[in-house]
């Protein structure tokens, strides 16, 4: 396998270890991605993703500790190989800060949402939107730079076993981004009115969906059920007062109920997700230190 850049072509089908938990990790890589191209991207979805990838994780560090890997990753030639994995890892973990910077400016600006359905005139919610706008941007930002951060590991020289390991962990990464990146498109919060049609989007065009439309030819889930539209009767009752009453605003509330639930259950999948990527890094440190 030639090294190539970070947009290069990589083989979709793993090198040969006949292995049961390289196998098994390449059921698992497997599953996910069928799952992602697959499912409508909800908070539930997203959590069952968020559940899969810490699963592959936990498959990966069993692998990186096979005995014969483990002899293998201890010669000195291996050293760049296992340095550019830790950059790697060190640049997954950087991205936990933006993405729960990210989650607590929307649940914080749901909390607004929640207020000003119950009083009215409560504007608190416009200046909050503002910053969870701010906050999602700054996020895909980083997930951009840690993208094209991955770059020099796709360089490292690496042969034999040493390619099995390195297809998963690069598989690993790349699922990786797309959980983050259909995440961040999940909570997007909605542009005000005035401002639709400049609404932002943080999904690359590589990696961009037609809302509502079929998996099929065009890389992602088949819909997404966001903030856009869970929020659309809480802001018909706040712009309406004549609409802030009866079965509307019960919707509205059961909506906002249903997405603080459905945040704090992505912030419990997210430090899951998390501790087995430390746990990963652990295991690299360790075998540099040999």
């Amino acid at each position: 396998m030639a090294p190539q850049k970070a947009n290069h072509s990589r083989s979709s089908s793993v090198p040969s270890l006949p292995h049961p938990i390289a196998i098994k990790a390449e059921e698992k890589l497997r599953n996910l991605k069928t799952y992602i191209h697959g499912a409508e991207a909800s908070f539930s979805t997203i959590c069952t993703l968020l559940g899969a990838l810490a699963d592959l994780f936990d498959t990966l560090h069993l692998l990186l500790r096979l005995p014969s890997l483990q002899h293998l990753l201890s010669q000195p030639l291996h050293k760049p190989w296992l340095e550019a994995q830790l950059d790697c890892s060190l640049q997954l973990l950087d991205i936990e800060s933006p993405v729960n910077d990210c989650l607590a400016s929307v649940k914080s600006f749901v909390f607004d949402v929640q207020s000003a359905l119950r009083r009215r005139g409560d504007n608190g919610h416009v200046n909050s939107r503002k910053k969870a706008q701010k906050e999602a941007v700054t996020c895909s930002k980083s997930l951009k730079k840690m993208e094209e951060g991955f770059a020099f590991a796709a360089l490292v020289e690496k042969e034999g076993d040493l390619m099995m390991l390195d297809w998963f962990m690069w598989e690993a990464r790349e699922t990786a981004v797309t959980v983050f990146h259909l995440l961040l498109n999940l909570i997007e919060i909605p542009a005000r009115r005035k401002d639709r049609g400049k609404r932002i989007l943080l999904v690359p065009k590589a990696m961009q969906w037609r809302r509502g439309g079929s998996a099929e030819g065009n890389g992602g889930v088949s819909k997404v059920v966001g903030l856009e539209s869970m929020l659309n009767a809480a802001f018909e009752c706040i712009s309406d007062k004549d609409q802030g009453f009866g079965n509307l605003k019960r919707k509205a509330h059961e909506d906002v109920n249903q997405i603080e639930a459905g945040i704090e259950d992505l912030e419990i999948g997210l430090q899951c997700l998390f501790r087995r990527m430390i746990q990963n890094r652990v295991v690299l440190l360790n075998m540099l230190s040999f």
